[in-house]
């Protein structure tokens, strides 16, 4: 049964590796007669994305075409997405410090075009990159932002993030909370309309990854009978895309479901269908755990087998995490640790300069309508001692304000030179001091000459009489 599913899958997979060459060719017809634009960009991601599953040497090839084309033609946006499909491709090759540097940059460049979408998709993708890494305390700091960032989205790029904080969870086998978000991302997919913006392959696409998680989830939650239906979804769409890093993670996770099951026959059949994926996508990383996992499964059964796969696990552990790799990662991660700490600092000196300005503006706007009251009160019969404070009143915050303003720029003229500061701020009280006097003298003359009420003699009526 296994021997004819096998062959199954094998002239399966032969037929889909023949449709996509039809494919790239097609594709690589039509850039040829492109004419070097953005769209000629477009073309060669297309190319490197069919390539990815399947050669990751062509899909680098491809997407270096893709760089220098966006580079030379000053597509910023294209250069971003370039950097980004370059970090998963290094990724897949083992190289993690290239990988890495490719999506950081990648992550400054949708920051500086202040491209949410893009943000997210490249905060998606730092967090698998930590995935791989064994790291879960940076996997989860990317992956929550990256979520927090696209849920106001609701779009493809929110159920990325829903979908990767879901395996993620997984990973550190915490099931409950990955079961929210898988059936977050999964509710989110079949709301996906297809249409200009969505086609049925990014609707199919999403609801298979979601398939994917809530297998996942349900087999490490024991719910076999659940789990197995999602399990055979996700694979078949898998397959039939050439889907060949995620067939590779999905069968690990397989095999260890029929592990707990106790169904060893089937749990070394998903193995190896895993490390023959590992080895068509020629991931490194996915080798990496699928030489684990048969390393795992192997002890006690065929010590020599196991030893076999341990020490293959050791070379490729060495070959891909050595220390001076290791060391280029941690340097990253701390000047990125120490770039989000200046992104943070400036956002809130940001913040502070708005506040700033909005009590300017409020200022701005209270002292004319003031001096507009204090003009009409003038003329009403106000008390003349309420009119001259009240003038007096309006000139201080008028020079007040002044140096208020004013201030700022002294202090980055004198690059905040105690002296100098106190020098420009005298000369600055010697001028205004005597004006604000001259002027507060004549606000009052002029504003209470209405209220000076004429001397008026009474007489008395003995004396008209006399």
């Amino acid at each position: 049964m296994k021997k004819g599913f096998a062959v199954f899958l094998f002239l399966i997979c032969f037929y889909t590796a023949m449709a996509q060459r039809k494919k790239i060719d097609s594709l690589e017809d039509l850039l040829a007669t492109a004419n070097g634009d953005t769209n000629s960009v477009k073309l060669l991601r297309n190319i490197a994305y069919l390539c990815f599953n399947d050669n990751l040497d062509s899909a680098l090839y491809y997407t270096d075409k893709e760089y220098n084309l966006a580079d030379k033609i000053g597509y910023t946006y294209g250069k971003a997405k370039c950097l980004q499909d370059l970090g998963a491709i290094f990724e897949g090759k083992g190289n993690f410090p290239r990988a890495l540097t490719n999506l950081l940059n990648a992550l400054k460049q949708q920051e500086l075009l202040k491209n949410t979408e893009g943000i997210a998709s490249v905060l998606i993708q730092i967090c698998d990159f930590y995935l791989e890494q064994d790291d879960p305390a940076r996997m989860l700091t990317y992956g929550k932002k990256a979520y927090e960032i696209s849920k106001p989205l609701h779009d493809i790029y929110f159920i990325s993030a829903a979908l990767t904080m879901g395996y993620t969870y997984s990973e550190l086998n915490n099931p409950d909370s990955a079961l929210t978000y898988f059936v977050e991302g999964y509710q989110a997919s079949l709301q996906i309309i297809v249409g200009d913006k969505y086609s049925l392959g990014n609707k199919n696409f999403y609801l298979a990854h979601s398939f994917d998680g809530l297998a996942i989830v349900n087999g490490l939650l024991d719910n076999y009978n659940i789990a197995l239906p999602y399990y055979y979804k996700s694979i078949s769409y898998f397959i039939k895309n050439n889907y060949q890093n995620d067939l590779s993670n999905t069968y690990r996770y397989l095999s260890r479901m029929f592990k707990k099951k106790g169904e060893l026959d089937s749990s070394f059949y998903y193995a190896n269908q895993a490390i023959h994926a590992a080895y068509a996508a020629n991931n490194s990383k996915q080798k990496l755990e699928s030489y684990k996992l048969l390393a795992k499964l192997y002890e006690g059964v065929d010590d020599h087998a196991s030893v076999a796969y341990f020490n293959k696990m050791d070379a490729l552990t060495d070959s891909i995490h050595s220390l001076s790799q290791n060391r280029e990662v941690e340097n990253l991660n701390f000047d990125e640790q120490e770039r989000q700490r200046q992104l943070i600092e400036e956002a809130k000196r940001e913040e502070q300069e708005r506040k700033e300005n909005l009590q300017l503006s409020g200022i701005a706007v209270f002292i004319p309508l003031f001096l507009i009251t204090l003009l009409l009160l003038s003329r009403t019969k106000t008390h003349r001692r309420v009119i001259e404070f009240m003038s007096v009143l309006s000139l201080l915050l008028v020079f007040e304000f002044i140096t208020l303003l004013i201030h700022p720029w002294i202090e980055r003229l004198t690059n905040r030179t105690p002296v100098l500061e106190l020098l420009i701020l005298v000369v600055l009280a010697a001028i205004l001091v005597p004006l604000h006097h001259n002027l507060a003298t004549w606000a009052k003359r002029k504003l209470v000459k209405s209220k000076i009420i004429p001397n008026i003699v009474i007489v008395k009526d003995e004396d008209v009489s006399n």
